[in-house]
């Protein structure tokens, strides 16, 4: 008789906290949305308003705002053209310094622009080599010839 009597003062107590609980009404403190509070746990853990830190550099972002903001973030990690793994805030600097595959000018001032990787090959079979430390005239004629003209 005990396991019945158990049994039904649980049943009692969850039929009142369902008709005190299921009637209530309550704010959401940050979309401000009036909502039921026994809906207020699920509305928790959809509502856009809500911050929460980016993954990448822990900034507060609303729900809402945070896929786009990694998409954006500048913790976030990219593969450059020549294979390297960087963060988008190091980009710039990895572009001027290190990447094989941007381009520079040609250092016997051709006038050509070659990938980083490229320069020594380049430079064995440039038009100017040789020429690089004469006059401006010279190295305007070995322009010409790069471009084909005549010699």
């Amino acid at each position: 008789m005990p396991d019945v009597q158990a049994a039904s003062i649980r049943f009692l107590q969850k039929s009142i906290r369902q008709q005190h609980v299921g009637n209530s009404r309550g704010e959401c403190r940050w979309c401000q949305a009036r909502l039921p509070l026994d809906t207020a746990k699920t509305h928790v853990t959809q509502c856009d308003q809500i911050e929460k830190p980016c993954d990448l550099c822990s900034q507060l972002f609303k729900r809402m705002e945070i896929q786009q903001h990694q998409q954006e973030c500048e913790y976030r990690e990219i593969v450059c053209e020549c294979g390297t793994r960087l963060k988008k805030k190091e980009e710039a600097n990895h572009n001027s310094t290190t990447c094989a595959f941007k381009e520079e000018p040609c250092p016997l001032n051709c006038g050509e622009r070659v990938k980083r990787y490229l320069v020594a090959s380049h430079s064995l079979q440039c038009f100017c080599r040789g020429y690089s430390l004469h006059s401006q005239r010279v190295q305007q004629d070995c322009k010409k010839r790069a471009k084909g003209g005549t010699h």
